[in-house]
């Protein structure tokens, strides 16, 4: 008899678990009513948005290809282990000391695109009034109503001989004087952009910089009285537009102050450790810069999205986050962050994009406004390559490895070449740092938490027809909704220990996630539909916005139900191939002496 979709768990004193027949649950029963969000009380809502929470009697009550989705034979398979992870080395104090002296050592190198050779008009103007120097959105030698090689100029709206790019000239934000005509900027290529931009695409921006005065130099930032800035968009007008459609669809953000420092500055992350400029990677702004945010470690901050390179599709873009001021109680860590911050200066702005902002941007879970509020705090530095970026190998094919620091944590990203090893995935390592500040070492060291996750591939083999494959991964918990959310603890077999009261009766709230790599996925890297079975009589279901992070309630406040839980969940992706995975083995008991877990 197969194990059943529902159940798998012991309770303490309850006997036997019950198993259910697949084809016994698929039947179903009395048709109740749906649970959309919630469930009755011991059951919450998933992470970040609201999926369908089910029971047992209720699968009857399903459209039938809900239904069809539970009779899957995928369900009744023996347990799914985890696919196996590359060995790395651990991040280190030293690691990040030697970091940070290489990067003081080298400087900060602002290097605006204009100066790149593409005929920046810098204007020695004597005073900006509307009517000498160059204007707001102005083209060089385009006329009224000609059709420029790039941007848009669809009306005329231009009282001078040149004509007016109409998404810059329509930009809601209010800009410095004019210093620059339009230009456009075609991003080189690089690790993270293969093709570099070739003009009106989206490795391409349409730009107009600014200044605060016209004694500004913008390859010389270090003017305390002067503040530099830039009106921008992507140049193939917005994902799915191009070149040619509807300007409309485009808007122009302003990148300024120190973020533009930072947008307009090198960073030597390339394998072997090329230098590269960071417009060169973040290629235009898909945002406006935040409002300030704070940490859980007292950590105030902001951030600024940008689309990235050929990364965009798979892993959400990228963005450079700034850090302000903090209050950690870290002295090296505090104090450098407002002497950066008080003289304008870029240390503490750090671009984060690829797989590091995905596997931080998953360690958001429910209430919290966003990523910078989990365990791992704010980026602080990074991105570094490993080992002068050199190229690694291990058994599964050969791969970059990229680090990234946060405030009580760190990211490794093993970035497998593709192209050679298209079943190989991405790997993401999270740490956790168990001090209170990685800039205070002596407080602590780092150890794994969790899991590695899995990102991209196409994942061909083992998994049949080429269905993706599956990785649950066991965030977090908490025994309440007012409480703080903790990492998990492993026991020495890998399995997931949650403790309970010493009577048995206790609830916690779990937050998983559920990451599909390889099948068909969408234009966006996503895929359509997540299923999870928690094994205590309920399933969940709905799309990735709905279902991919889920938070879920284990125990009973009148029933002892200590035992053991394995989540499996089922992705469909947009071929409508399905692929399985499974959580470890989550343990809710009572562990104190003499207990074999840790």
């Amino acid at each position: 008899m197969g194990r059943g979709l529902f159940d798998n768990a012991v309770p303490a004193g309850a006997g036997l678990a019950i198993l259910l027949v697949m084809a016994a649950a698929c039947a179903g029963g009395g048709g109740q009513q749906l649970i959309a969000g919630q469930a009755v009380s011991e059951y919450s809502r998933p992470a970040k948005a609201t999926g369908v929470l089910i029971n047992e009697s209720e699968i009857a009550s399903l459209p039938g290809w809900q239904q069809e989705k539970l009779c899957d034979p995928g369900w009744n398979e023996p347990y799914i282990a985890p696919p196996a992870v590359t060995d790395v080395q651990a991040p280190s104090a030293a690691m990040l000391e030697e970091y940070m002296a290489r990067r003081r050592a080298e400087g900060i190198e602002i290097r605006p695109r204009a100066f790149k050779g593409k005929s920046a008009s810098w204007m020695d103007q004597g005073g900006f009034d509307g009517v000498t120097g160059v204007l707001k959105g102005e083209y060089d030698g385009i006329g009224k109503l000609e059709t420029p090689p790039y941007g848009c100029n669809n009306i005329e709206n231009s009282y001078r001989d040149n004509g007016l790019e109409d998404v810059i000239r329509e930009g809601t934000k209010y800009a410095y004087q004019a210093i620059s005509y339009v230009l456009e900027g075609r991003s080189e290529s690089n690790w993270f952009n293969r093709t570099g931009g070739q003009g009106n695409d989206a490795q391409s921006a349409v730009y107009q910089l600014f200044a605060s005065s016209r004694e500004a130099v913008a390859g010389d930032w270090d003017q305390s009285n002067l503040e530099f800035e830039e009106l921008s968009y992507r140049a193939d007008l917005a994902p799915g537009i191009g070149n040619g459609g509807d300007c409309s669809a485009a808007e122009a953000f302003l990148v300024s102050n120190i973020f533009w420092k930072r947008f307009n500055s090198a960073t030597d992350c390339l394998p072997n450790g090329e230098e590269v400029m960071v417009y060169d990677i973040l290629i235009a702004p898909s945002s406006e810069e935040s409002a300030l945010m704070t940490s859980s470690g007292c950590t105030d901050g902001r951030y600024q999205e940008f689309y990235c390179g050929d990364l965009g599709a798979c892993y959400g873009g990228g963005w450079i986050v700034g850090v302000e001021a903090s209050g950690s109680g870290c002295r090296a860590f505090d104090e450098k962050i407002v002497e950066a911050y008080d003289a304008g200066s870029p240390w503490y702005y750090s671009p984060i994009f690829g797989v590091l902002l995905k596997r931080w941007q998953d360690a958001e879970l429910a209430g919290m406004a966003g990523p910078w509020e989990s365990w791992l705090g704010w980026p602080v530095a990074g991105p570094m390559a490993f080992d002068g970026g050199r190229q690694l190998l291990s058994p599964k094919g050969t791969y970059h490895q990229w680090g990234m620091w946060f405030e009580r944590g760190f990211i490794w990203w093993l970035d497998y070449d593709q192209e050679l090893y298209p079943e190989t995935p991405d790997e993401a390592h999270a740490y956790k740092f168990e001090g209170s500040n990685v800039f205070c070492p002596s407080s602590g060291g780092y150890s794994l938490i969790g899991e590695p996750i899995f990102y991209g591939g196409n994942a061909a083999w083992p998994a049949p027809n080429h269905a993706p494959r599956v990785k649950v991964i066991v965030d977090s918990h908490r025994p309440d909704a007012l409480s703080d959310w903790w990492p998990c603890e492993f026991s020495d077999r890998g399995e997931v220990l949650i403790t309970l009261r010493n009577d048995g009766l206790a609830t916690v709230n779990v937050a998983m996630h559920a990451h599909a790599w390889g099948g068909t996925p969408n234009d966006d890297g996503g895929y359509d539909y997540y299923v999870w079975a928690f094994r205590d009589g309920t399933i969940f279901m709905g799309d990735e916005t709905s279902a991919q992070h889920v938070t879920h309630t284990y125990g009973s406040d009148i029933r002892n139900l200590a035992g053991n839980y394995t989540v499996r969940v089922q992705v469909t992706d947009s071929s409508g191939a399905v692929g399985y995975g499974d959580s470890r083995p989550i343990i809710l008991g009572i562990f104190g002496g003499g207990s074999t877990y840790r």
